[in-house]
């Protein structure tokens, strides 16, 4: 993690935006980089009608999606006293596309698997 990121307190800080986006926080918070659902506040317990994905590893980052109102937010940690440099910022932008291009990858592998088993049938 870049200078003054704590793991402790990204899990803090993304935990606190739950309630921003109108969710309830599971009790562990997973930061796998793969979505998990959630619960929206208002609804009856277990609703399940919202979800979260948390990067948690080199730059943390995370989104919240809300399936009630439609409304997705994508979360960064507050600044932490320095902005990053230029080759921080290459290195980060390289890293979001290699772990968009494995999301893409499991998807795709997911479907055909679906796909395979529905034509044995």
């Amino acid at each position: 993690m870049p200078d003054g990121f704590r793991r402790y307190d990204v899990i803090a800080e993304f935990h606190d935006a739950f309630v921003d986006a109108g969710l309830a926080a599971p009790s562990e918070i997973i930061g796998d980089g793969r979505y998990h659902r959630c619960d929206v506040i208002g609804k009856r317990r277990g609703n399940r009608a919202g979800r979260y994905k948390l990067y948690h590893d080199r730059w943390p980052a995370g989104v919240l999606q809300n399936f009630v109102d439609s409304s997705v937010t994508i979360w960064h940690p507050k600044d932490r006293g320095r902005k990053l440099n230029d080759e921080e910022r290459e290195e980060r932008t390289r890293y979001y596309e290699e772990k968009q291009a494995e999301a893409e990858t499991d998807l795709k592998k997911a479907q055909e698997a679906v796909a395979s088993g529905a034509e044995s049938k």
